[in-house]
């Protein structure tokens, strides 16, 4: 039986498809013993610019338009601008 940690932490990495940055050349991840990513926590997110595994995303803002365009969200530009402000409070 596993511990909890490392429950933990297989559920805090991710295969590259599911990659905002990288979804069709995975090659970051191929470099790592997993061949995955480790997903950040999301407290203090605003502290920890730039974003994503290879630092593409200098703001929040951006982080939240890529992930409006490629998941095709259809947030508006004031729903992306609650969701940055809520990002920013965590």
């Amino acid at each position: 039986m596993r511990s909890l940690e490392e429950q933990g932490l297989r559920r805090a990495l991710h295969p590259p498809a599911d990659s905002m940055a990288e979804p069709e050349s995975p090659s970051y991840a191929a470099r790592s013993a997993t061949k995955r990513y480790r997903t950040t926590p999301l407290r203090g997110v605003w502290q920890h610019a730039p974003y994503f595994h290879d630092g593409s995303a200098a703001t929040l803002e951006q982080v939240v338009a890529v992930y409006n365009a490629r998941r095709s969200l259809g947030l508006t530009a004031q729903q992306q601008a609650d969701l940055v402000q809520y990002l920013k409070s965590l």
